[in-house]
């Protein structure tokens, strides 16, 4: 019963451990990436507090109330000093100044304040420049969006192209061990020196340390993947796109759509009008300020410390208008102004510069996508004929009719192909994400 117990148990971790695999394409990496990362999520809470500043300058226009109470107890009136002239007779002597204190022990206020802002100048600008920091803020997003989704590519491929570099070298390993038992039978039928016998046992040797170092590259590979994809360390994935068919992708559909706006053009498009926004602004602020205002209030005037005491309750109240024109601010909104005018030329300048950048950029990553494919045609042929000269040998030698040396010579050649794909394949997929950054077809 207990043995049953634990084959259910085992099965059912075993189909636990199942369900956990996932299974990524290329474009379910870069979808899983973008959702998960922090530094995304983070971007997207900076939009939302940019969207927030919105809400902010628009309380502007709601009226501002506040209320306050003054509890106040005079524990010494102030003196006053009323000149003696005040109360002297016209023609009579001049009275002497009389030592006078205003006032009541206990002081009580309550009152309830609102002021509303009519027109301001500034509030309008404020707002547009509110949008334009969304818009700024969403750009930000967009531009570290493709980089993620460019570390996540280049993160996929390399696994991608390991995991190739593994089976190549397992099929490596089992090369290298046919060959050896094939030499260790030559050798018992003394058809084969001890030498020879040793260099093939070190060619499995060499071929398993292969196998080996590509294997920790592989899972480096992985782990890194993971970081760029923002996955639990321990989490388990197979890759479901093929390294043929990634290689042979027709790039018709990207090479007919017209090359987009890259994000860094557009940023500075966006400072350009964050300037004349700014400008306009500074202009603006010659005009008045007006807001509406009032307040009551109600006092308690008493030398009884009771609040309730008759007749010691006193209301008073008031409305205004107030305007507020700037008249002199020491140049500064001129200075301003100058500064923006400025701002605008280095933004400009700046475009012209990036435009520049790009363009080059674009036709250089072409060039070296075309050189990397005409690589990659010519490696994939030498591969091809080693790997079906290798075929040929491996008969000719178990026949007999090939020399050892003829064998390893082959094995190097195929071993150095093997390489020579690997790397023009790499070499080639990196140029292809370079090409679409570049283009902005990422």
């Amino acid at each position: 019963m207990k043995r049953i117990f634990f084959l259910l148990t085992l099965c059912s971790l075993t189909g636990l451990q199942a369900q956990e695999t996932l299974s990524l394409s290329m474009a379910q990496a870069l979808e899983i990436g973008v959702s998960q990362r922090a530094d995304l999520q983070k971007q997207a809470l900076n939009i939302t507090l940019s969207q927030n500043e919105v809400d902010k300058t628009r309380t502007r226009l709601l009226p501002q109330a506040n209320f306050a109470g003054d509890l106040r107890v005079n524990t010494q009136l102030q003196n006053n000093v009323l000149p003696g002239e005040i109360f002297s007779q016209p023609g009579g002597p001049v009275q002497e100044d009389q030592l006078v204190k205003f006032g009541t022990r206990f002081n009580y206020n309550f009152g309830l304040s609102a002021t509303q802002q009519i027109y301001n100048p500034a509030y309008r600008f404020d707002q547009s420049l509110n949008q334009l920091n969304i818009e700024t803020e969403q750009l930000k997003l967009e531009q570290q969006t493709r980089d993620a989704q460019l570390s996540i590519a280049q993160a996929y491929y390399s696994v991608m192209l390991n995991e190739k570099s593994v089976l190549l070298s397992r099929a490596g390993v089992s090369r290298a061990q046919s060959y050896y038992a094939s030499a260790l039978e030559k050798f018992k039928g003394k058809n084969l020196l001890q030498t020879e016998l040793d260099r093939f046992a070190l060619d499995v040797d060499n071929a398993k340390l292969a196998l080996h170092r590509d294997s920790l590259s592989l899972e480096l590979s992985r782990k890194n993947l993971r970081y760029q994809m923002a996955l639990p360390e321990d989490q388990v994935f197979t890759l479901t796109d093929s390294l043929e068919n990634v290689l042979d992708l027709d790039l018709s559909q990207y090479a007919r759509e017209e090359a987009s706006i890259r994000t860094e053009i557009k940023r500075e498009q966006l400072q350009i009008a964050v300037s004349e926004v700014n400008y306009q602004k500074q202009s603006a602020l010659y005009r008045p300020t007006v807001s509406l205002y009032g307040n009551y209030s109600i006092q308690h005037l008493s030398n009884d410390v009771n609040p309730f005491t008759d007749n010691t309750w006193f209301p008073y109240n008031y409305l205004g208008l107030q305007v507020t024109l700037p008249v002199f601010d020491g140049l500064l909104k001129e200075r301003t102004k100058d500064e923006m005018r400025i701002r605008q030329e280095i933004s400009r300048r700046q475009i012209e510069q990036l435009e520049q950048d790009y363009s080059y950029e674009a036709s250089s990553s072409l060039s070296a996508m075309q050189t990397a494919m005409a690589s990659l045609a010519y490696a994939r042929k030498n591969y091809r004929q080693a790997a079906d000269l290798i075929k040929v040998n491996e008969l000719r030698y178990q026949q007999g009719s090939l020399l050892a040396s003829e064998v390893v010579n082959a094995e190097y050649s195929l071993q150095v192909a093997q390489n020579n794909l690997l790397r023009s394949s790499y070499d080639y997929l990196l140029a292809r994400l370079n090409w679409m950054k570049a283009t902005g077809k990422l």
